[in-house]
């Protein structure tokens, strides 16, 4: 990100709320992948994927449509520094998911096998299926 040409973005007047993304976008020259990213949803890339109507074939390929998308879009196979970079972060983002995935598996089997009441463990599944919504 490089500042463009000394200018500086004009001030907000009162009661303007400008999100200091675009004051940033208008102060400096940003990288190809920032308007990816703030236009980026989980759920539209994901869409046919999740698509529980769909039959289990179809998912798959869907799955295996975007997984090649975002390999090409993201230049893994760029460089042997690329591939260990994404390599470790799958691997990390992986080691995350499998924890959040058994604890909750085991919290629900626990809960069930002492009959409490399971309603905080349900809103704990759904935030980890559907992110947290406010």
């Amino acid at each position: 990100m490089t500042v463009k040409d000394d200018r500086l973005p004009t001030e907000p007047t009162t009661g303007d709320r400008v999100k200091p993304a675009t004051l940033d976008s208008e102060k400096f020259d940003e990288h190809w992948s920032v308007a990816f990213w703030r236009d980026f949803s989980s759920k539209s890339v994901l869409k046919d994927v999740l698509d529980e109507s769909s039959p289990v074939g179809e998912r798959v390929d869907a799955f295996q449509k975007t997984l090649q998308q975002a390999l090409s879009t993201s230049n893994v196979l760029q460089s042997t520094e690329a591939a260990q970079y994404w390599g470790y972060h799958f691997l990390r983002s992986g080691f995350f998911s499998a924890q959040a995935i058994l604890g909750l598996s085991y919290a629900r089997t626990a809960a069930n096998r002492e009959e409490r009441s399971t309603e905080m463990l349900t809103r704990m599944e759904a935030i980890a299926k559907n992110g947290w919504q406010v």
